[in-house]
């Protein structure tokens, strides 16, 4: 009898876009979902995932707690976060996925010490600053075979990261508002990321 495989899978970047950045806008509904088989199924990614919801609704479940995303919402899910979607309705919206080596330093480290991050909705107004940043982004990733290609995509992307990055940041909790429990879990998983790879 052959042993059911137990373990999570890992989604990489590379299987799928060399560059180690992808963005795109896309629409989808629960048709659509029934098609990907790989974003229903619990996985994890080795790359930093961002989702900007400009319509239509969201059931994700992110490391076994489930959300529901609605418009002008952000989302952020850390590499090896454990998650799928569990139900979508006439979703459309933006979606950046990008290694950590193509990250600015400082945003990334910010990233590593908010996670976990739940869905954040923002201001219709606030939204529509990140999805002019986010048309940038789409258009230079479109223009492949200009000079300085890659640079120019990866320096846009930061912006927009930088941009997501801040508004996680007004709505954080100081550390100094954190239970114990809270720092001690920050504290653990930090270290965990930093000192063991898989």
């Amino acid at each position: 009898m052959r042993k059911k495989n137990s373990s999570i899978p890992i989604k990489t970047m590379t299987d799928a876009f060399s560059s180690g950045i992808i963005i795109a806008k896309a629409s989808f509904d629960e048709q659509d979902l029934m098609n990907l088989d790989d974003a229903r199924r619990s996985h994890r990614d080795d790359y930093h995932s961002f989702f900007l919801l400009e319509n239509g609704t969201t059931e994700i479940e992110i490391d076994f707690q489930q959300y529901t995303i609605t418009p002008y919402s952000i989302l952020y899910i850390h590499p090896h976060q454990v998650h799928r979607i569990v139900a979508m309705k006439k979703v459309g919206g933006s979606f950046l996925g990008i290694n950590s080596e193509h990250i600015n330093p400082e945003y990334l480290q910010l990233l590593e010490e908010m996670t976990p991050l739940k869905p954040l909705r923002l201001s219709e107004e606030i939204f529509s600053i990140l999805e002019t940043s986010v048309s940038l982004c789409i258009t230079l990733s479109d223009r492949k075979q200009k000079q300085l290609h890659q640079s120019l995509l990866k320096d846009s992307c930061n912006t927009l990261i930088g941009l997501l990055t801040s508004m996680y940041l007004e709505g954080a909790i100081p550390v100094d508002k954190l239970s114990r429990s809270e720092i001690i879990t920050k504290t653990f998983k930090a270290t965990l990321q930093r000192d063991f790879s898989l």
